[in-house]
């Protein structure tokens, strides 16, 4: 009979899926157990032991092994810096990357639903610093 053992339990399935993909790619078989109890109920996940990620027996040592050395597991968040430059907007006025872009609609969609009872939506994208509060069009 085949011996399953516990390797890895977390109460979030991204967490068990990297680990899984990075001992699959290992050559380590894997079973998720408890996967879908736990996203049924997130409150199952005490009385289950959480989402598990299970191996076997003979693979243990190597699943060990592979753990120990966690420089390649570092979270993603950890090795990110922004989005590139070329994405980022910056505020004409100071320049300050805390920015965000807001739509409305236009003055002419409000005249076009009072004179004709239609709504004629006409959408117009302004950006906000949240710094200096400049607005404007880019």
């Amino acid at each position: 009979m085949l011996e399953l053992v516990t390797i890895f339990t977390s109460d979030f399935l991204p967490d068990v899926d990297m680990m899984k993909s990075f001992l699959e790619s290992n050559g380590i078989k894997c079973f998720v157990a408890n996967e879908y109890i736990v996203q049924a109920n997130w409150l199952y996940s005490v009385a289950t032991g959480g989402i598990q990620l299970k191996i076997r027996q003979e693979d243990v040592a190597k699943a060990k092994e592979l753990l120990s050395s966690k420089e390649e597991l570092t979270d993603v968040k950890d090795k990110w810096e922004g989005p590139p430059e070329w994405t980022t907007t910056y505020c004409p006025r100071c320049g300050s990357k805390n920015v965000g872009n807001r739509v409305g609609t236009t003055k002419w969609s409000f005249i076009s639903m009072l004179l004709y009872f239609l709504y004629f939506p006409a959408f117009k994208e302004n950006w906000y610093c949240f710094d200096c509060g400049h607005r404007w069009k880019k």
